[in-house]
């Protein structure tokens, strides 16, 4: 069996189980860049054929490479960027699933990746938006037009509820209810959760699905977020109106996912619970969240890095001064 072969079957087994088309399409983009590695090195692709040192060979270049998001569905390619640890990483987790998954459907012995190196992920901090940010974005759209408000209507819904792009773009009409304040979402692994929205964000649906949404192509079609001819909308198309955004504001970066750490991480800030936040973001482990709660406790203690005790006490702000002015009084005699 080739490994074409077992990725083909491997994904239409993941489909079959249930597995989301985002996380199917996460497993092909980065199985299909594996394939392209091994048979630049002339491999046979044969699954019998690969040992551990294609896997080791094959990290390596990922690391050396030179080129950010080269080939990637939804992104155009950086010249001079590397790809990041957290990238390589992702990788590697890849090909290691599709091995293991050889070895429980019994078409390998054992799988050649067991012993695999996996790199080690820098401790990273989630880059979150200020108040002044926001307040930046918020007074760069235009308010009178369609695009202006649709791009509101999605900045405000995302903060309020932290949701994912893919949860956004899912989102359908009718799992949206405003007399309660809540909207149903499919999140990952196809688990369903509640979020609640908030009153400002809730007048920007009703005033976006009013007024700006257009009417769908197909009359069963009740996504919320639709294209200007109608259809759902797009990974792509979101992606554009960020960045459209972003240009508007004069932010340096402004993504979906920068807006979820902000609304998560504003929410630790104010109070709520780790075991709310986790099931407000759909987290699958704890751990997840409490990388959101170390970043609020870091700014929480910036903010207050000019709130020195010794600093604020009007003693010895007076002893420096009457030792700085007894220095110049040596200093002239």
């Amino acid at each position: 069996m080739t490994l074409e072969q077992l990725i083909d079957h491997f994904l239409r087994s993941g489909k079959i189980e249930g597995k989301s088309a985002a996380t199917l399409e996460w497993y092909k983009f980065r199985l299909a860049r594996f394939i392209a590695y091994l048979r630049s090195q002339s491999h046979s692709l044969l699954i019998t054929q690969v040992v551990q040192h294609d896997g080791e060979r094959y990290i390596t270049s990922l690391i050396e490479q030179k080129v950010r998001w080269g080939n990637h569905p939804h992104h155009k390619p950086h010249e001079g960027e590397g790809l990041s640890m957290h990238t390589v990483h992702s990788h590697v987790r890849a090909i290691r699933s599709l091995m293991n998954w050889a070895v429980d459907q019994q078409y390998l012995p054992s799988s050649p990746f067991v012993k695999l190196p996996v790199p080690r992920l820098p401790k990273r901090l989630y880059e979150i938006l200020t108040e002044t940010d926001i307040q930046s974005v918020l007074t760069s759209l235009d308010e009178r037009g369609e695009e202006g408000m649709r791009q509101r209507m999605i900045f405000l819904l995302t903060l309020d509820t932290g949701m994912r792009a893919r949860e956004l773009l899912d989102l359908r009409m009718n799992n949206i209810d405003l007399k309660q304040g809540m909207i149903k979402v499919l999140g990952k692994g196809n688990k369903e959760r509640y979020i609640p929205i908030g009153q400002a964000a809730q007048k920007e649906i009703l005033t976006y699905i009013n007024f700006y949404r257009r009417n769908p192509v197909k009359s069963a079609e009740d996504h919320l977020l639709l294209t200007a001819d109608g259809h759902p909308m797009t990974y792509s198309a979101l992606a554009s109106i960020m960045r459209r955004i972003r240009a508007k504001s004069g932010l340096k970066r402004l993504h979906m996912h920068k807006l979820r750490h902000t609304c998560l991480t504003m929410m630790v800030e104010r109070g709520t619970p780790s075991f709310v936040v986790q099931q407000f973001a759909g987290h699958a482990s704890i751990s997840t969240t409490e990388s959101y709660v170390h970043l609020a406790q870091q700014r929480t203690a910036y903010r207050y890095q000019n709130a020195s005790v010794v600093d604020g006490l009007a003693t010895v702000q007076n002893a420096s001064r009457r030792g700085r002015r007894s220095r110049q009084t040596n200093d002239q005699e």
